[in-house]
């Protein structure tokens, strides 16, 4: 699931940093009969619309529940569980930046 997150993330700065015309470019081999000009227009807006912090605040949320989380989808709502330990490689990495951080003792 994490590939799939930052892949996504990786994807929206890409279009962020990049104008209509090279992200036609791109995707032309995948977007079939559509005309250049229709999909630089759609670029074009979805780049204004795009939310690339990949922020939502608790209202937005509450609004999306209504929709996601009902009888016909049948996604379950979220429930918070106990926070995961880290595992032993990211305990060590974490060791490995303090030890990195810190003054050399004199």
């Amino acid at each position: 699931m994490q590939a799939f997150v930052t892949a996504i993330w990786r994807a929206t700065q890409w279009i962020r940093k990049h104008s209509p015309d090279e992200i036609y470019d791109a995707i032309e081999p995948y977007v079939g009969s559509t005309s250049r000009a229709a999909n630089i227009i759609e670029i074009t807006a979805l780049q204004k619309v795009a939310d690339y912090d990949a922020t939502i605040d608790a209202a937005a949320f509450a609004r999306g529940e209504k929709v996601w989380f009902r009888e016909m989808t049948g996604i379950k709502p979220l429930t918070t569980g106990r926070p995961r330990q880290p595992r032993p490689s990211s305990r060590r990495r974490e060791r490995r930046i303090r030890l990195e951080r810190a003054e050399p003792v004199r």
